[in-house]
């Protein structure tokens, strides 16, 4: 969307990283309150494939392999359905704008 220079590009997806796994591994250390907290480890994996889909990406796999050493099956969870998600509608958001991502990934998804 813009031009990133490396240290803000290291910088934002650090702390978007850091956000999508405290997010993830909620129901981990918060177990009943956590599960609300779950899907919304979508939500920065969107907005930094939003910014630049390499970041989207990078964040993807840097949330993937941290959450490994938490706790595996929310790596899996993350790899297969969440963070899937959150990098298709960045990119979708990023490639075709708001309304035509919205509507292909609802009728993708349904």
């Amino acid at each position: 969307m813009f031009k990133m220079n490396s240290a803000r590009f290291v910088s934002v997806g650090g702390m978007l990283t850091a956000f999508a796994v405290i997010f993830q591994s909620a129901p981990v250390f918060l177990p009943m309150v956590g599960l609300a907290f779950s899907p919304l480890s979508t939500l920065p994996i969107a907005i930094a494939a939003y910014l630049k889909i390499s970041l989207g990406i990078a964040v993807y796999v840097s949330s993937a392999l941290i959450l490994t050493f938490i706790y595996l099956q929310e790596a899996i969870i993350l790899v297969f359905t969440t963070g899937l998600l959150g990098v298709s509608i960045g990119t979708f958001l990023f490639r075709k704008g708001f309304f035509p991502s919205i509507l292909f990934l609802a009728y993708s998804y349904h």
